[in-house]
């Protein structure tokens, strides 16, 4: 009986190798970091092996066509019967592993292999020659390697990394995080930033362990690019150019233009066709605002013009009053990220049957965030033709577009998708707010009355929606979503009616409200610079989500989720607060403690404190340190949250540095406080308010004593508990 056991073990070894010898593939997307990684095998399909792309919004899947013998990388909907979507890409080799051939993706057999998170820097855009970017470099660890050496050594330093062609000035630096993961940083500033440079990165055997050589390591040698900006100013008074279109005129490929406040009224601001990579900043949408016309829907032409291989950074800018055939707010841009921008009543219009595309922003691939798409139409006098994207449109199906914490409402289309029309390519929806958009249909055409599709969303392509509201829109078919091709899948999100047209959406629905009335508030800014609904007392809606899959643990507004999450883009628990994760700090060389608060917008003020970090060593002497956090925004009033620390004395030997252990409870209290120390000697015990004032002092307590601070104010309190020569510093809130 042993032997046939062993017969057995070694039967499973050998068939389990045998199915180990079918590689990995290592695929990477053009421009869509979402979809590229490791593709796992998992079997075979026509005979030949296939692989499914990393779990996500997203997933793709590349297998092998039998009725057109050609590999292709298509989307994944979750087994064989349905490989039947929309190719992505394809080639015609006929290797095993299909690695060559492909026109937007580029795959390989995975291997231990190190990977660059990007291969650009750019200087920031205070054209100071620094660079704040940090380039994570990671190692796969297969067959049992990874990166050598103690966590936080300069693996440059050490000279395991060399680093060729770095300007004079700055500094490279490659700590290591872990076996896993590299920090790669530059210190200091470049005394000449005139001029963009490569600088080349060469890993030696040294940086590797398990038996891992640099020759057999992927991008073991690697190449960045780092990209000096110029800063150009527009600005009404004591800028370098009065006009946009000056500025603009004047700028090079990677520049920063910075429109400072003021209304800029100018036809058809236009980018030179020489750049390729641009950056526009304004003061925030509320001061800088770009418009061809002081009336929505008379100009004679758009705002912007991109050239289509283009990517524009936008940021902090109002683009309003637009009016031109395709896109009256924002046109082309092979890739444009808008970030805190409102796009408001811009129409793409004919007076003729025509195509007419996208009443705010048209472009190939679109990642917004923090955005208000307000107002915009898509439509034409003979009410025919292609006609959608009546606030943003996209055509470019080898990317994934993203749309985040961004409100759309009261947009217009005459045939699909008022608030998104999605030409082209995947769409993930992340934290947002759809609303009272509609699309009417072409009530000319007989032989296709009424046909106006997602009045808030219309694609071609998947659509992948977490946390958000998308409900009230108005349309014929498909109310508030349609989708022609792909999937319709959402995660936490009040849905109102949706309709997919080649598959039935309900298994995708996952922990989502749709029909029911979700008792939602008016739209307002609850606190943020984008519009939500709060949801009213008795929302089912209310911390009932099932499960979160987008990894976000902010709502739209920048509030952290409390608890169980709400379902939706607004969290009900919204409580400003700010958080220090510690009691006491040491002056004499400890380390920087990190600020956290919520919404995370705001800014920190205090002693001692660093962007959003406290320095201790930045302190003079012994005591409480009170760090304020200040939060602004429409629909609330200025608020300020406070938290402390206390900051010590802690060299060795010094009695200071030895602790009392002691809880102190409720916290927040009323009535009494309780004081628990570690002691079998009493207690001395002062309370301080915030202005360092001693409000109760009480001596020779029990170890287990209480004390009553009814009487105080509400606010946030200091107490400093002595035993035995051992000290403890808290802090309590009374409410």
């Amino acid at each position: 009986m042993k032997k046939f056991y062993s017969f057995l073990a070694i039967s499973v070894l050998f068939i389990s190798g045998i199915f180990a010898q079918v590689a990995n593939l290592v695929v990477n997307v053009q421009g869509d970091p979402y979809s590229s990684g490791v593709y796992v095998h998992k079997g075979t399909y026509n005979k030949k092996n296939y692989w499914v792309g990393p779990k996500g919004a997203n997933r793709y899947v590349i297998s092998f066509s039998k009725n057109y013998a050609r590999w292709t990388w298509s989307e994944w909907y979750g087994d064989t019967t349905q490989m039947w979507g929309m190719d992505r890409d394809q080639t015609t080799t006929s290797t095993e592993y299909p690695t060559s051939g492909w026109n937007y993706i580029k795959v390989s057999i995975e291997g231990p292999s190190i990977k660059f998170s990007q291969t650009e820097v750019i200087e920031t855009t205070d054209d100071d020659g620094k660079i704040n970017d940090i380039i994570s470099i990671s190692h796969n660890k297969m067959n049992g390697q990874g990166f050598a050496g103690t966590a936080g050594t300069d693996l440059v330093d050490s000279k395991a990394i060399i680093v060729e062609r770095v300007p004079s000035g700055l500094t490279a630096q490659a700590f290591l995080a872990s076996d896993s993961t590299i920090d790669f940083v530059f210190e200091g500033s470049a005394t000449d930033n005139s001029t963009d440079t490569n600088i080349l990165v060469k890993f030696t055997d040294a940086a590797f362990s398990g038996g891992g050589k640099a020759d057999s390591t992927q991008n073991s040698t690697t190449t960045i690019n780092i990209n000096f900006i110029k800063k150009v100013t527009v600005a009404k008074t004591g800028g370098d150019y009065t006009t946009v279109q000056e500025g603009l005129n004047k700028a090079d490929d990677g520049d920063v233009v910075y429109i400072k406040e003021g209304v800029y009224t100018e036809v058809k601001m236009t980018l030179p066709t020489t750049v390729k990579n641009i950056t526009l900043i304004g003061d925030g949408p509320d001061k800088t605002i770009l418009q061809p016309d002081s009336q929505p829907y008379k100009a004679t032409s758009r705002v912007l013009d991109i050239g289509s291989t283009l990517k524009a950074t936008i940021d902090g800018i109002t683009f309003q009053n637009g009016n031109d055939q395709r896109a009256g707010g924002i046109a082309g841009g092979q890739q444009i990220n808008i970030n805190n921008c409102r796009i408001l009543n811009n129409r793409a219009w004919l007076p003729q049957a025509s195509q007419t595309v996208a009443g705010g922003v048209f472009c190939y691939h679109l990642i917004m965030t923090n955005c208000e798409v307000v107002g915009n139409i898509a439509d034409n006098a003979g009410k025919n033709g292609q006609v959608y994207g009546g606030g943003v449109a996209m055509q470019d199906w080898s990317r994934t577009h993203r749309i985040e914490n961004s409100t759309f409402a009261k947009n217009f289309s005459r045939i699909g998708g008022a608030a998104i029309g999605n030409f082209m390519g995947n769409l993930e929806v992340v934290n947002c707010t759809i609303t009272d958009n509609e699309v009417v249909g072409n009530f000319d055409n007989a032989q296709y009355p009424n046909n106006g599709i997602g009045g808030g969303i219309w694609s071609q392509d998947s659509v992948w929606m977490y946390n958000s509201i998308c409900w009230g829109n108005r349309g014929t078919l498909g109310q508030d979503v349609y989708v022609t091709n792909g999937v319709f899948f959402t995660s936490n999100s009040i849905v109102g009616r949706y309709n997919n047209f080649y598959k039935d959406s309900t298994k995708n629905i996952v922990g989502s409200y749709k029909i029911a009335n979700p008792k939602l508030d008016t739209l307002a800014f609850n606190c943020s610079p984008t519009r939500t609904f709060a949801l009213l007392e008795g929302s089912p809606a209310i911390d009932s989500a099932d499960e979160q899959l987008s990894g976000s643990v902010w709502d739209q507004r920048g509030f952290a989720v409390v608890n169980i999450r709400d379902i939706g883009s607004h969290e009900s628990n919204n409580l400003i607060n700010l958080t220090i994760e510690t009691d006491t700090a040491c002056l004499d060389g400890g380390d920087k403690i990190y600020l956290s608060a919520y919404p995370n917008s705001g800014t920190f003020e205090g002693e001692g404190v660093e962007g959003n970090f406290f320095n201790p060593t930045k302190i003079t002497k012994e005591g409480w340190v009170v760090i304020t956090y200040k939060f602004s925004a429409p629909g609330c009033s200025d608020y300020k949250a406070t938290d402390s620390v206390y900051v010590k004395v802690c060299t060795p030997n010094n009695v200071k540095d030895i602790n009392l252990p002691v809880s102190i409870f409720p916290n927040p209290t009323q009535n009494e406080l309780n004081i628990h120390a570690s002691s079998n000697s009493n207690m001395n015990v002062i309370v301080a308010d915030i202005s360092g004032k001693t409000v109760l002092k009480s001596s020779d307590l029990a170890p287990r004593s209480n004390i009553n601070v009814e009487t105080l104010p509400n606010g946030l309190y200091f107490i400093t508990v002595e035993s035995n020569g051992k000290v403890a510093h808290l802090k309590f809130v009374k409410n």
